[in-house]
Formats: C-alpha cells, structure tokens, sequence
C-alpha cells in the first residue's frame, strides 16, 4: 500500500511539473512573438536555417570522409563508426571486454 501511495504522488508531481513547465514555455514564446520587431524575425530565422543547413553538410560530408578512411585503414574488417562506439557486437549492447 505504501509503495502506491508513492507511485501515485510521483506520478501527480511528474504530470504537474510537465504541464506547468508547457504552459510557461507557451507563455515565453508569445510574450517573444509579441515584442520582436518581424524584420528582425525574417532576417535572422533565414540566417539561422542557413546556418544550419551548412553545418550539417559539412557534418555528413566529414562522417564519410571519416568512414572512407577507417575502410582503408582497416581493411575488410572495418567497422561503422557509430557501432564501434557501443562495442564490437553491432547491435548496441557492450561486448564482454568493452569498457
């Protein structure tokens, strides 16, 4: 019985600090929306997409040339860089000698 009474308040205290914490995100953006000039908007969010954009293709363009060059460094038995991270099984889960 005590573990549910826990469990019960937990719960009402997750689902209040989430909802709580949307309305005063709500609020902020409006209250932004409200006192930021619309030339200051349009500028800046085309600057801020384009920057973005930019970023994430020097990204990708980076990953493959990464992957290309781990390839030729190890040969037939090269790995993805995004699986050597979590082990050498592949699948996500840490092989026995994996820190």
């Amino acid at each position: 019985m005590f573990l549910f009474r826990r469990l019960f308040w937990l719960m009402v205290g997750f689902l209040l600090g989430l909802g709580s914490s949307w309305v005063v995100m709500r609020r902020v953006r409006r209250v932004a929306e409200r006192y930021v000039p619309s030339e200051v908007v349009d500028r800046w969010g085309g600057t801020v997409r384009a920057a973005m954009h930019e970023g994430k293709t020097a990204m990708r363009s980076r990953e493959a040339e990464l992957a290309v060059r781990t390839q030729r460094s190890h040969g037939a038995d090269a790995v993805e860089p995004w699986t050597a991270q979590r082990g050498s099984r592949g699948d996500g889960r840490r092989s026995e000698g994996a820190v």
